[in-house]
């Protein structure tokens, strides 16, 4: 097979990065670098995010309406509630999106979009891409799930189980929503440490090629990915203590590892499946989600 056989031949591609606090600003700011089209109504930058957001603050706002029409908000660790694409709001939410994701990239030919609320409505975003003859190339960075817990503490005051709830809640959904596509994995680590080789597996996974993968591009990336931006580390071993909870992180965190090396591990996903099953029984038994919090020493 030569080099061509695998890429793409769909007009329009849209570049998904998904992920939870796990350095999705870095992996969609490096894909703008190398040409991905952003979105014309960029969130700004902040002191948690001192080089931009790289996400449309149009569609960050028409999220958090829809959450809240559904009696959620961006940080619930509730699964959302699949009843709701059966009432009116579905198609009413499906065309506003549709109307700002067109205001947003126009006649695009290979975007990036990256939005953290997506993860748990990526149902509505196929139908969405499906409708304006795009083709979804879905891409997760994930850390360690201590350091997501401490970085959502940094910035919000979040407890550290807050954040790993919220982490599992969009690592789970998510990657059960792209079986089946092309899909890359990529550790926030290996980004910061040799993101050349990363974007040359993403470009073989998902059949793509960067427009400026050139010496010019090069060097804006690498004076973009600083490592010094990187704010949270994880703390000693111990220090976050042990529960049910914190098993679930680590043992999701190894199988995106997994994932990482083999995007269609079947023992993988089929063991995701478990953890996820067992953490939907828990957010939908009060008295279990109660145990939690209680013996849980975070």
């Amino acid at each position: 097979m030569s080099d061509i056989d695998h890429l793409r031949t769909d007009a329009r591609v849209v570049v998904i990065v998904l992920g939870a606090r796990s350095g999705t600003s870095a992996l969609a700011g490096t894909l703008a670098t190398l040409g991905c089209t952003l979105p014309r109504h960029l969130m700004g930058a902040c002191s948690s995010n001192e080089k931009g957001h790289f996400e449309p603050a149009d569609i960050a706002v028409l999220h958090d309406s829809l959450l809240a029409g559904a009696g959620s908000s961006w940080d619930d660790w509730r699964a959302f509630p699949q009843s709701w694409y059966g009432t009116t709001a579905y198609p009413a939410y499906l065309g506003r999106l549709q109307t700002a994701f067109l205001e947003d990239y126009g006649d695009f030919t290979l975007a990036v979009l990256k939005e953290p609320r997506m993860c748990r409505l990526l149902p509505l975003w196929w139908r969405l891409l499906a409708q304006v003859g795009a083709q979804a190339a879905p891409i997760f960075i994930y850390r360690d799930p201590i350091e997501v817990a401490q970085s959502l503490a940094a910035r919000d005051a979040s407890t550290m189980l807050h954040g790993l709830r919220y982490w599992l809640r969009n690592q789970l959904d998510s990657e059960f929503s792209t079986r089946g596509m092309r899909r890359s994995f990529v550790l926030f680590d290996e980004l910061l440490d040799d993101w050349r080789a990363v974007m040359r597996r993403i470009e073989t996974e998902q059949g793509l090629r960067f427009p400026n993968q050139d010496a010019a591009g090069h060097a804006k990336v690498d004076a973009f990915l600083e490592p010094r931006l990187r704010h949270q580390r994880r703390l000693a071993q111990g220090v976050v203590g042990t529960s049910t909870l914190t098993e679930w992180a680590q043992a999701v965190f190894n199988l995106f590892n997994a994932l990482r090396t083999s995007t269609a591990d079947q023992a993988a996903m089929r063991e995701l499946d478990h953890i996820r099953a067992a953490f939907n029984r828990y957010t939908c038994n009060s008295a279990q989600t109660n145990a939690i919090l209680e013996h849980a020493a975070l």
